[in-house]
């Protein structure tokens, strides 16, 4: 078990028996469990603020930081390992695209695919075939017209990006006979990954077949993501960060006048800014398909 010092915040291994914890680093004697506690909170705080990074201001990097920081007091933690996979993904562009890292990242860390992480690993699947069809769509909107592509580069490119989804995809089906025997078949009761991801194989290989021509005059882009946030959803994301922190000077500001007039009806106006901030979260859920 691990557990972090309530003085210095170094990670202590110890046993699950243990009542008390030495830290050599600086001294402290302190209950475990308030050790566990505090690293659980450590871990959940950086958890949310890469959620955040991701969900709310799209910056792929910090977001992945954020989770290298929780897998040192957590290491191999599959949910921070998936959160890196799926940052990744998102930072794809036509001429870097990330679905050969897919097997790097996973195979970087010592994961055992017990019942809860095989639960996680297979919702990691059907949203990297998301990714996959996100792929296509912006090939299709972004750098092709009439069904020629712009660029003869954008065509090798292309090519070179079916050939890592299929890579990918086969690696992601290799880890099934792995995944634990009676979690892999209830998901798969409801969610049919072995049968969608062979299909997604499928569909790559026959487009890694397809001749694609190119427009009579060759378009450059400068920009070569594949998908584009746009204006208002950057707008929307300020407006969530902004809303947190009216909420969070509202409810200080709340809780000072409630200790200092001693009135616990204070308490209750709590309710606006937290009623304010869910309003906002949700609204932004809603525009952005979350």
């Amino acid at each position: 078990m691990r557990v972090m010092c309530t003085k210095c915040g170094k990670v202590i291994v110890c046993y699950d028996t243990d009542k008390n914890v030495f830290c050599n680093e600086c001294g402290n004697n302190f209950p475990t469990e308030e050790g566990l506690n505090l690293l659980n909170r450590q871990y959940k705080a950086y958890i949310d603020r890469a959620n955040r990074f991701t969900y709310q201001l799209y910056d792929y990097d910090k977001a992945i930081a954020e989770y290298n920081e929780a897998l040192k007091i957590k290491p191999n933690d599959f949910t921070c390992v998936l959160g890196i996979v799926l940052c990744t993904l998102s930072k794809n562009k036509l001429d870097e695209l990330n679905f050969s890292k897919i097997k790097t990242i996973i195979d970087s860390y010592d994961i055992a695919l017990n019942g809860e992480n095989t639960f996680l690993y297979l919702n990691l699947v059907d949203d990297i075939i998301k990714d996959v069809h996100k792929f296509y769509s912006s090939i299709n909107n972004k750098f092709m017209k009439n069904g020629k592509f712009l660029n003869s580069k954008y065509i090798r490119m292309y090519r070179n990006g079916l050939t890592d989804v299929v890579d990918a995809l086969e690696y992601l089906k290799s880890n099934f006979e792995i995944c634990d025997e009676e979690e892999f078949k209830d998901f798969i009761s409801s969610n049919d990954i072995p049968s969608k991801i062979e299909k997604e194989i499928n569909i790559a290989q026959q487009k890694q077949k397809e001749v694609y021509e190119v427009i009579e005059e060759e378009v450059e882009l400068e920009d070569l993501t594949l998908v584009e946030i746009t204006e208002e959803q950057r707008s929307m994301a300020k407006k969530v960060y902004i809303a947190l922190g009216i909420s969070l000077l509202l409810s200080i500001a709340i809780i000072i006048v409630a200790a200092i007039t001693k009135i616990n009806y204070f308490y209750f106006g709590l309710i606006l800014p937290a009623a304010f901030l869910f309003f906002i979260i949700t609204k932004f859920r809603k525009k952005n398909g979350l």
